[in-house]
């Protein structure tokens, strides 16, 4: 029998053991400040997150919960499309996905909804990623993002990303 004698033991530092379909690492961005929109083209609402896959074969699980509302007084009606896109090296690569629209009516100050997302990715790198929100009104009127709720509450969207292993 061979005796092996150590001084000391360490990890290897440039692996990971990634065990297929587990979470490999959680990121979350919050964003809370209320805005109006009219644009009629995307633009950033401002709740943002970013991620660097430890591998080309892991998938992200993208997660956004934030609050909306058509603007109170006068709305003429409107409706907010909402979608995340993915910014490698400051350029946009893809739109991930869109959700329904919300649709906000003249007759009411206030016509709350809920974006909810939630999308596996595929994205094929291990460069940083910044996954972005982005909405636009259309119709007549006027949408507010992350509105508070009457009482000077002011809600909190979150964008949640869990790098799976592949």
């Amino acid at each position: 029998m061979t005796t092996l004698y150590v001084d000391n033991i360490a990890p290897n530092l440039q692996s990971r053991v990634s065990v297929p379909g587990h979470v490999i690492q959680v990121v979350q961005g919050t964003y809370a400040t209320e805005t109006d929109s009219n644009n009629s083209s995307f633009t950033d609402t401002g709740l943002t997150a970013s991620i660097t896959p430890s591998s080309t074969s892991s998938k992200i699980l993208i997660s956004v919960t934030a609050p909306g509302c058509g603007k109170p007084g006068g709305n003429t009606g409107a409706y907010a499309s909402y979608r995340v896109v993915s910014v490698i090296g400051g350029t946009t690569t893809e739109v991930i996905i869109a959700a329904p629209q919300q649709g906000y009516t003249a007759t009411s100050d206030h016509d709350f909804g809920v974006v909810s997302i939630n999308y596996l990715h595929s994205p094929s790198t291990t460069s940083l990623i910044q996954y972005k929100l982005q909405n636009r009104t259309g119709g007549s009127g006027t949408t507010r993002f992350l509105a508070d709720d009457h009482s000077g509450n002011q809600p909190t969207g979150t964008i949640t990303l869990m790098e799976i292993a592949g």
